[in-house]
């Protein structure tokens, strides 16, 4: 008798026991079957005509392939749907647009007909449409208030609200109340609230928090906004209380919803207070279907094996039971291998030896990616490049910053340098932009306290920096044209910067 597919119509969770029993049977099976049941399982998911659905899966058990099966069964039942998938991490918005650009079974049109985005690209998108919200207008063009303006602004909210910088006051406290959407109602922080927000107007800039708040507001005033009627959300366990409120704004009128996630991969509790509460209350919704991928196929049977072994020491109360299994059985797969270093030397090291040991692995990986073979990276660093300050010893963050690089698949990194001369260049083209014009206010030095006015001024008569009569802001405006007027100018890009170790009085 074949195994049962994994999926609950009834919204029914599975059961301990249930989830027991099946994966004794599933650890007998060989590798074919292993293959085939999970095949068949994602079809029947991706082809059940429940509305709204609910995958639990964990890493590398076919996601990307049980989003498109379920976008051609949606083109099926509804040739005009317009489908929207959301996601919090870039590299699936990445791979899942590949995946549609390259589905043979999709005609042009049927692609034109799904989106793929992260929802603070698609927040930005919709606040630009709305030009914001009744209450708080923006501009076209919004900017993004990221790290490091993100204090310097918060310092620019104090001040302009006559507040000491203090630990009660922080930026990271006020970022968390966003995030909750649960505001503090003393008089001290309703005055916080309404200076950032009336900065971010004058700014014509928003927050990634904040951008997520006004999105959900504007839907809510203009809802032909909402162009899409079936969804497919990514990672749910990684969003907040305020990014779920957006998704329930975007499906509130949806024909079809399949939503995925792990309880036990919640990686950003901190950094944006993910809550896999969210998802564990949807999973106890009787009225989404609850469904299940067993089989990673990424990893093989020894770290799956660990992986799952470790998630089970330690449950979270309420916790979502589930099934993390290889699909494929153990064979010649090598260990598990747990290394400890003493010395953050000591762990680069051992990072640039197995690097060199497996130079021809990675550098075939590298190609399989290129060519779309693969989406998985050979290797992974969990640290990126702006949090290695643990590896700082002795210059061993430089090497192992060198020892990966040439297999790090990210942007290309710009110096704190070019930056500063980007946002010079970029006022002296567009002067009425009041957030460059900020940002050049602290490359100059300019102390917050000496800000404070200027906004004060600038938003009480209803006028950008540039139309100031201030003799900063006359200095800063000719420094920026004369960046301009370098960097236009027709001589060799050789000649436009000094020599090393030489002053340039171009710019005195």
């Amino acid at each position: 008798m074949p195994i049962r597919h994994l999926i609950n119509p009834d919204g029914a969770p599975f059961s301990a026991e249930d989830l027991d029993a099946l994966a004794v049977e599933f650890n007998v099976l060989n590798d074919d079957r292993r293959k085939e049941f999970r095949n068949r399982n994602a079809t029947a998911i991706a082809s059940h005509n429940a509305p709204a659905i609910l995958v639990v899966a964990g890493p590398g058990t076919g996601k990307s392939t049980l989003f498109k099966q379920r976008i051609e069964h949606w083109f099926k039942q509804n040739p005009a749907a317009n489908i929207l998938a959301l996601s919090f991490v870039r590299k699936l918005v990445a791979d899942l647009n590949a995946d549609i650009k390259g589905d043979v079974s999709l005609s042009d049109k049927q692609r034109s007909q799904v989106d793929v985005f992260t929802l603070h690209k698609y927040a930005r998108s919709v606040v630009e449409k709305n030009g914001g919200t009744r209450e708080w207008t923006f501009s076209p063009h919004i900017r993004i208030i990221v790290e490091p303006w993100k204090e310097i602004v918060w310092a620019d909210v104090l001040l302009f609200s006559g507040r000491d910088k203090n630990e009660s006051y922080s930026w990271k406290t006020f970022e968390k109340q966003v995030f909750e959407v649960e505001f503090d109602q003393s008089a001290d922080w309703k005055t916080l609230k309404k200076s950032y927000f009336e900065l971010c107007k004058f700014y014509n800039a928003a927050g990634f928090s904040d951008l997520i708040i006004r999105a959900t507001d504007a839907l809510a005033e203009t809802p032909k906004l909402n162009e899409h009627q079936f969804f497919i959300i990514d990672e749910y366990q990684d969003f907040n209380t305020a990014e779920e409120k957006l998704l329930e704004q975007i499906t509130g009128e949806t024909k079809g919803k399949l939503i995925v996630g792990d309880d036990d991969q919640v990686l950003y509790e901190t950094l944006k207070s993910g809550k896999a509460s969210l998802i564990r209350a949807i999973y106890a919704d009787r009225a989404v279907a609850n469904a299940m991928l067993p089989f990673c196929g990424r990893c093989d049977f020894h770290i799956t094996c660990a992986a799952d072994h470790f998630i089970k020491q330690r449950p979270d109360p309420g916790s979502i039971k589930k099934i993390y299994l290889s699909l494929t059985k153990a064979g010649a797969s090598q260990k598990v291998q747990v290394v400890a270093c003493a010395t953050p030397v000591t762990a680069v090291d051992y990072i640039r030896k197995f690097v060199d040991d497996q130079k021809n692995e990675i550098e075939k990986r590298q190609k399989e990616l290129a060519s779309g073979e693969a989406k998985d990276a050979y290797l992974l660093i969990l640290s990126p490049s702006k949090a290695v300050n643990f590896y700082r010893a002795k210059g061993a963050k430089e090497v192992l910053l060198d020892t990966i690089k040439p297999y790090s698949e990210g942007a290309r990194e710009y110096s704190n340098e070019y930056y500063m001369v980007l946002n010079y260049y970029a006022l002296a083209k567009f002067r009425t932009n009041n957030f460059t014009f900020r940002k050049v206010l602290h490359h100059e030095g300019i102390n917050p306290e000496s800000v404070a006015p200027l906004l004060q001024a600038c938003i009480k008569r209803k006028i950008p920096f540039s139309s100031l009569s201030h003799d900063t802001i006359k200095t800063v405006l000719n420094k920026a044209y004369a960046v301009r007027d370098i960097l236009d100018s027709q001589l060799p890009t050789v000649d436009k910067w000094p020599a090393p170790g030489s002053v340039d009085t171009r710019l005195s």
